[in-house]
């Protein structure tokens, strides 16, 4: 039976300090007595054994924290071992230094920090070991103080090395001059306080109850996720949702108007007996992205460089090792996190016949939408009307007034690009960004990832350097490609790895043709699982069902929202051949073009979820994210597809996607048995060995999935 493990690593005083009040909570949440022991009679009743989230059960019954304290000196961590929960943790998972950071970041990072790094990745490693199906980790720290900020960002170093995949959520406490106030309810106020669910949501978005010092009001907010516990109904949550649309001092981002999300867990609330938080009936954690927070940011970069221009303290930190060229660039990443609030640019990447030929039909559509001329100029008598200058995301504009695609094209043989270059749309494009080599891979993952793919690498990862730098706020790539083929599946995974490294943090998205039945990609697509950040898939098998409306069909249609909607989740409306009907959803975003309002959107949904055949996991059961552009949905003049009132593109993560996978397994292995077609691969510098890594990566990810639908099922 596969669990759903988190580890939580507490790092110096205020993370151990957070630390030691969480699992007390923990403990009562659960009804875990302070030994560790469970007592039959226990009043607290979860559904299965979900607390197997982060304890760990041993043969004697006692339930042990899936958790990691470590400090540079031994104070705070000494009174968790003397503590009244001193007989909850596992002492091997206390772990001490012998002398503090000194408030030093170059202290916890490069000298003191160093004698323990290795020994807390051990004891990590050992209880990453014990989890059969590791989610990720849990961070608590501070970033003042050299152990919460130095030590964390050398620990989380390793962590990404050795555990690149897996989720890291950290809570961080950011120092201040002073504490103002306490956005949570205290037992002396909470009974002079009206608890509704309208009110409580309302004042997660009040000024005063932010966790961070800045004004919502002054941002927009990308998304929002409401966490409800107690008496608390989907009802008063979807009205209370409703009345905070309607206020105009919240705003969201044009992409993403109704960006909430919700999760309710009925358990009421638990509080520490004698502490300082009142018992309510129902409470709420709300976690959002706003650019409201560049506020911050641009405090903190403010301080810094009052600081920096005397060089204050600096002779602290290069006297532990550090160098001081990082305090410049550690200024200009912050800088750069502020300027991702502001602007958000993507750079397009079409990588082979299928990458090309995909990107030629979208910007033609982008230019269709913004009303771009195939020269690159926009007429001022446009008739698409745009608010602002969103299309720079996509666009750059020269001084002349030209747009030009932020988008490169890449192919090994130069016979589809000069179909861009000698095409209808020729002077829209840079010729620069026009890449193309002098014979193609012939079909050979290893000729585009090995061989001929290495002649032109660097030159086409210099083009996508060169767009980079003409980003104010770079947010990640788009890269279109497919499965098949030597130049979409090969040269895609070798330039994906680039990319990986010369822009770690940036998302890269995905959009992959699988190919027919004849042919089998399963190296591609493990590469392309190391590398990528998330992928959108389609399949040519599967394309062929048509999960569009074309000219011929639209008019015998009702293209109601109920009905695109529910057709969202039909098995013949998937770009990907698989039937939704036997996993289960984590995620479904919806995406509405044109004459759609949100009370039609939200009616849909509630059928949707009362129809037994569509089913979510239980640990996200409203997990519906919703966006409405207004803008009727743009059609290309004498193309196939119909020109509609209003259309809907359906995003989701489901455990399905496990028989396309299974699929590819299968047919893999029929072909690896007999060793079909390996010497084409090996003759071109590809070990052999590669296939099976492949075959095990690609199982691994199977088994992901199963993992999320055995534990859902318990």
């Amino acid at each position: 039976m596969y669990e759903r493990e988190c580890i939580s690593i507490h790092i110096g005083q205020a993370g151990v300090q957070m630390g030691n009040a969480c699992w007390e909570l923990y403990c009562l949440e659960h009804g875990i007595q302070p030994d560790g022991l469970m007592p039959s009679d226990t009043s607290v009743d979860y559904e299965g054994d979900t607390f197997n989230t982060f304890f760990m059960e041993t043969g004697a019954g006692k339930h042990v924290p899936r958790a990691v304290f470590v400090d540079l000196e031994p104070t705070v961590i000494d009174e968790v071992r003397t503590g009244t929960y001193r007989n909850l943790f596992h002492p091997e998972y206390l772990i001490t230094g012998k002398e503090d950071a000194a408030n030093n970041y170059a202290r916890g990072h490069y000298t003191v920090g160093k004698e323990i790094s290795d020994l807390a990745l051990d004891k990590i490693q050992k209880l990453a070991d014990q989890c059969t199906g590791l989610q990720g980790f849990l961070i608590f720290h501070s970033f003042g103080g050299g152990s919460g900020s130095g030590f964390t960002s050398l620990l989380m170093e390793k962590l990404s090395v050795d555990f690149g995949k897996k989720a890291k959520l950290a809570f961080s406490i950011y120092p201040a001059p002073q504490a103002m106030w306490a956005p949570v309810i205290s037992a002396e106020k909470a009974y002079h306080e009206t608890m509704s669910v309208d009110t409580i949501t309302q004042q997660c978005f009040e000024p005063e109850c932010q966790m961070v010092r800045c004004d919502p009001r002054a941002g927009k907010y990308m998304a929002v996720c409401l966490l409800y516990r107690g008496d608390v109904v989907p009802k008063d949550v979807n009205a209370a949702i409703s009345k905070m649309k309607t206020k105009k001092t919240i705003q969201f981002v044009d992409w993403c108007p109704t960006g909430f999300k919700v999760g309710i867990n009925y358990q009421p609330p638990t509080v520490v007996p004698g502490g300082d938080l009142a018992k309510v009936q129902r409470a709420v954690c709300c976690l959002t992205n706003s650019t409201a927070i560049q506020e911050p940011w641009d405090r903190l970069n403010y301080k810094f460089d009052l600081m920096y221009a005397k060089r204050a303290f600096v002779h602290w930190f290069v006297g532990e090792g550090m160098e001081e060229g990082e305090f410049s660039e550690a200024r200009e990443d912050l800088e750069a996190l502020v300027k991702d609030y502001e602007e958000r640019e993507c750079i397009s990447i079409h990588v082979g016949q299928a990458g090309v030929q995909m990107g030629n039909a979208c910007w033609e559509l982008y230019c269709l939408e913004h009303g771009i001329q195939p020269d690159g100029l926009m007429p001022s008598d446009k008739s698409v009307d745009y608010e602002g200058d969103t299309f720079n995301t996509f666009f750059m504009e020269t001084g002349a007034g030209k747009h030009v695609p932020r988008a490169i094209f890449v192919d090994l043989e130069p016979t589809v690009i000069d179909e861009v270059r000698t095409g209808t749309y020729r002077s829209l494009f840079h010729p620069e960004f026009l890449i193309t080599g002098k014979e193609d891979a012939a079909n050979n993952y290893a000729r585009g990832h090995y061989t001929v793919g290495k002649e032109i690498i660097d030159l086409t990862v210099d083009k996508v350097q060169k767009l980079a730098d003409q980003c104010g706020g770079l947010q990640g790539f788009l890269i279109f490609h497919s499965f098949g083929g030597g130049s979409g599946s090969g040269f895609t995974s070798l330039l994906m790895e680039k990319l990986s490294v010369d822009f770690g943090k940036r998302a890269k998205l995905s959009f992959s043709i699988y190919p027919s039945p004849k042919h089998n990609r399963v190296s591609e697509v493990r590469r392309s699982a190391e590398c990528g950040s998330h992928r959108i898939s389609d399949e040519s098998r599967a394309l062929s069902s048509h999960p569009f409306s074309y000219s011929e069909k639209a008019y015998n249609e009702a293209m109601t929202v109920d009905n695109i909607t529910q057709q969202c989740f039909e098995p013949d409306c998937q770009m990907v051949r698989c039937d939704p009907r036997n996993g289960k959803y984590m995620a479904v975003c919806l995406l509405y073009r044109g004459d759609v309002v949100p009370k039609d959107v939200n009616a849909a949904i509630a059928k949707m979820k009362s129809k037994k055949t569509i089913d979510f996991v239980d640990w996200c059961p409203t997990g519906f994210k919703v966006g409405i552009n207004y803008q009727p949905p743009t059609v290309v003049p004498g193309g196939d597809l119909a020109k509609v009132q209003r259309a809907v593109c359906c995003l989701t993560n489901c455990t399905a996607i496990q028989e396309p996978w299974d699929r590819l397994n299968h047919k893999f292995d029929l072909m690896y048995a007999k060793r079909a077609f390996v010497h084409w691969f090996v003759g071109e510098g590809m070990e052999e060995g590669e296939f099976s890594e492949a075959r095990e990566d690609l199982e691994a990810l199977v088994k992901d999935y199963e993992e999320v639908g055995a534990s859902d099922s318990r």
